[in-house]
């Protein structure tokens, strides 16, 4: 009879605590998702102001991480066509110290790609991100190769200490001594361990709250998410289109060179500048004409969205542009109409970036 009461304790013991544990996992869960989802939307609104504050450059990029444990960007990363790995700048981002569920302070991987110094050209839409994210069993969450475009920086929220991980308090207000090492912290890499500085596609596994071998949680800011809120800004050119309109206008179709391959094509009654006949141009000595700052800038991130149809007949009106018939027009390619950024085999194609008939 004592067995039997004992064992109907235990029962009723196992039912009240083991629904506790599991809404203890889905609180933590939770919490882990609100602090990553407010450091991606942070992260996506430093991108998106970036020009803003940096007046002379472009918008997209992503500051370095925090490498000393202060909650501030470093003033530079690594070097160009590195990822790196660091803790989350909250304090850069206007964000609060931002804690895990365990306490811990999140951690942030940068792409190449985007990274603000150095800094990687071109940088717009069509640039894809170096980070593929997978889950534990090897499934693909994200890729550098996939219509988003791949990562261009992934979120970290480490979980509780495991097997052989240590940690120490340190002195500033995330814990961990100078060296950071990683490996006390992050398990994810199929590679055998993260390290600061990484070349290449890097690859990060995310990992289950309740894992004895890797605890890691992870959020993923695409590289076609990154640059949607910047897509829609009016002045994402700035002063580039006026600039050029200036140093082109009154151009004639035997003004064109044929120097480079992306010179001039002829299509029918126009003449068709590419990037390489527009920069030629504007430096031959009947024109010699300068973008200033911020255009140059931005020119070198956009250039390659650009044409100048010219009639080849100076006289002629062979062009119509909103119903109005012209000369010469400069045209910008826009973002794929998919929204997701181009393959290689796309930005060799003019038909991805114009209509027919204009262009081609």
């Amino acid at each position: 009879m004592l067995l039997g009461v004992v064992a109907i304790m235990v029962l009723a013991i196992s039912y009240f605590i083991l629904p506790s544990l599991g809404a203890m996992h889905h609180q933590r869960d939770q919490t882990n998702a609100e602090v990553l989802a407010q450091a991606s939307a942070a992260l996506i609104g430093y991108a998106a102001s970036y020009r803003d504050k940096h007046p002379e450059q472009t918008f997209g990029y992503l500051p370095c991480p925090d490498t000393d444990n202060d909650g501030v960007t470093e003033p530079s990363c690594g070097k160009q066509g590195e990822t790196m790995i660091g803790r989350l700048p909250y304090s850069t981002l206007g964000l609060p110290e931002l804690r895990t569920a365990d306490g811990e302070c999140l951690w942030y991987v940068l792409s190449a790609s985007h990274k603000n110094n150095p800094k990687a050209t071109p940088l717009n839409w069509d640039t894809r991100g170096l980070i593929r994210v997978q889950d534990n069993d090897g499934t693909p969450l994200i890729d550098p190769s996939d219509t988003n475009g791949g990562a261009a920086a992934v979120i970290l929220s480490p979980g509780t200490p495991l097997a052989g991980q240590k940690r120490q308090a340190g002195t500033q207000r995330c814990g961990g001594d100078a060296s950071n090492d990683l490996a006390n912290y992050l398990e994810g890499n199929p590679g055998g361990g993260y390290t600061e500085a990484n070349t290449g596609a890097l690859t990060i596994v995310t990992g289950k709250a309740n894992s004895l071998t890797n605890n890691d949680r992870a959020a993923w800011i695409s590289a076609r998410a990154l640059f949607t809120p910047i897509a829609a800004r009016s002045d994402l050119l700035g002063t580039l289109l006026t600039q050029l309109r200036s140093c082109l206008d009154f151009t004639t179709a035997s003004n064109v060179p044929t120097t480079t391959a992306d010179s001039r094509t002829d299509v029918g009654a126009k003449t068709v500048a590419g990037p390489g006949g527009i920069e030629e141009v504007m430096g031959s000595k009947r024109r010699n004409c300068t973008l200033e700052p911020p255009a140059k800038e931005t020119w070198s991130h956009w250039k390659d969205h650009f044409r100048y149809a010219i009639c080849n007949d100076p006289s002629s009106t062979c062009l119509q542009v909103n119903s109005v018939a012209c000369s010469g027009a400069l045209l910008f390619g826009g973002r794929a109409a998919s929204g997701n950024p181009r393959t290689a085999a796309e930005k060799d194609s003019l038909s991805s970036y114009f209509d027919e008939g204009n262009v081609l």
